[in-house]
């Protein structure tokens, strides 16, 4: 299976990243998927269940704003094929419209039915979907576990925002490619 990313024009097949900066990196995004595993199974005990039973699952972190009719996010992770247990670190950028305003520093976990969506998550490297929230949330206070809604059949995703300000109802695509420092 191949991700994304081979034809991106940012993708190099030489890493920009020493040994040590890439082992780093990748024991970084790796805690930050046990640490949003964990905060969501706490949250939302039935996502563990939802999750064992899938063919994989992927965990990003995030930052986004959304101004006037604007949204633009971008962040990174790793995909787990959890049928052979391979990681695929990944990057995202995504871009959409819908009213609001607002910046918040969020994860999210994105959960694959399917071996068929998983594969072609992996192929296209796209989702589309949409969400809307109201959420006022200064870093280290509270919970905030949103439903995004995708339009990719198969796929769950679940929000959960770290801090920020936002009022937003949008829709939009995002883009997820093959992280070419980490992989």
């Amino acid at each position: 299976m191949s991700m994304p990313g081979t034809d991106d024009p940012s993708a190099s097949s030489t890493s920009k990243l020493s040994p040590a900066e890439r082992d780093k990196a990748r024991a970084d995004i790796r805690a930050l998927r046990e640490r949003t595993l964990a905060d969501l199974y706490r949250r939302r005990p039935a996502t563990r269940a939802e999750i064992e039973k899938a063919a994989g699952y992927a965990v990003i972190g995030a930052s986004g704003l959304n101004v006037v009719l604007l949204v633009g996010a971008q962040g990174a992770g790793v995909v787990v094929d959890r049928r052979s247990g391979q990681e695929t670190f990944v990057r995202m950028l995504r871009a959409g419209t819908g009213p609001g305003l607002g910046y918040m520093d969020y994860r999210f976990v994105l959960v694959f039915k399917s071996a068929t969506a998983l594969d072609q998550f992996l192929k296209l490297g796209a989702d589309v979907s949409a969400q809307g929230n109201v959420t006022v949330k200064p870093s280290g206070s509270g919970e905030s576990t949103d439903t995004m809604t995708s339009f990719t059949p198969g796929v769950s995703v679940y929000q959960l925002m770290d801090k920020g300000v936002n009022v937003q109802a949008n829709w939009g695509g995002t883009k997820y490619y093959r992280d070419p420092d980490l992989n």
